[in-house]
């Protein structure tokens, strides 16, 4: 869906969503590339409900300020085998995380936050076992869309990108705890006593398409990427050449970003700043960085 970027379209379109009985997930935001335009806004949810979709459509096409609904029925193909193939990203929605659209981030607010944070968990479900293979690991971006890491050969993560080479790289961060009482403004009638404590934080998912790399110059490669990023001073990783066989590397290609900044969005700008001065007051570990968000994303005049 696109819409123009004014103050209460999101949100009543989601009402429309939900007041006929559907649930939205999986919702990303971005400005509207496609005509440079930066008046404009694209939405892309998933919704699942006993509804009619064409009714959903044409009522929320009709909502003043929606440019265009549409509408793409998510399909999975399946193998001889009776597996299902790996999914394009055009033809299938991946479901990994609650976003709500106050706390939704575009692609590059989302890589820039897994720029500055290359540490996270690799994800991979393999095929029909019980819970996938999650692996921690340092990573470095490379380029617009790809990721490149190394990992010991015995790792049990080989077996699953195997079975499927589709993989999630979850990367999370800055987190702080907002207490209960903060949510009340001084000098209204707020009762501190009744404040919703929350966790503010940041999270990007990178659905991934994974290549395995085991030739000794393509593993060289990455070793002295990652080197010049992190230390730079040290020998040519080639010195280590009788350890070589025991890492392999692994380049991903980004299909998907799902990136969800919770920092207080869904509240005013007075609220938000209050929140900020406590987290300056209280200087707890992470509580710099996560003030630096909320006021990062905190638009003067009110909710984003």
């Amino acid at each position: 869906m696109t819409y123009q970027h004014l103050r209460g379209v999101l949100p009543a379109v989601l009402a429309g969503c939900t007041g006929r009985g559907f649930t939205v997930s999986d919702l990303s935001v971005a400005r509207h590339d496609e005509v440079r335009d930066p008046r404009l806004v694209s939405v892309r949810f998933a919704v699942q409900g006993p509804g009619a979709i064409s009714e959903l459509t044409a009522a929320l096409a009709s909502i003043d300020g929606v440019v265009r609904v549409s509408r793409e029925e998510p399909t999975i193909r399946r193998c001889r085998e009776g597996h299902p193939t790996v999914p394009d990203v055009a033809s299938h929605r991946f479901h990994r995380m609650l976003i709500h659209p106050w706390d939704a981030a575009d692609d590059d607010e989302a890589m820039a936050f897994v720029r500055a944070n290359e540490f996270g968990h690799l994800v991979a479900s393999g095929r029909d076992r019980d819970v996938p293979v999650v692996v921690p690991t340092q990573f470095l971006v490379t380029g617009d869309s790809t990721v490149v890491l190394h990992l010991a050969r015995p790792n049990p993560i080989w077996g699953a990108i195997e079975e499927n080479p589709m993989v999630v790289l979850s990367v999370a961060g800055d987190w702080a705890y907002v207490e209960g009482a903060w949510k009340a403004l001084p000098g209204t009638d707020e009762d501190p006593r009744l404040g919703v404590p929350t966790t503010y934080y940041a999270a990007v998912q990178l659905v991934c398409r994974a290549e395995v790399v085991t030739d000794a110059e393509g593993v060289l490669d990455i070793l002295r990427a990652q080197l010049a990023r992190l230390d730079g001073g040290l020998a040519d990783p080639r010195e280590h050449s009788r350890r070589l066989p025991g890492i392999r590397g692994l380049r991903l290609a980004v299909q998907k970003i799902n990136g969800k900044f919770k920092y207080g969005g869904n509240v005013d700008e007075a609220h938000r700043r209050h929140v900020a001065d406590r987290l300056a007051e209280r200087g707890g570990p992470g509580d710099a960085a996560a003030r630096g968000h909320v006021l990062r994303r905190t638009p003067p005049g009110g909710v984003g």
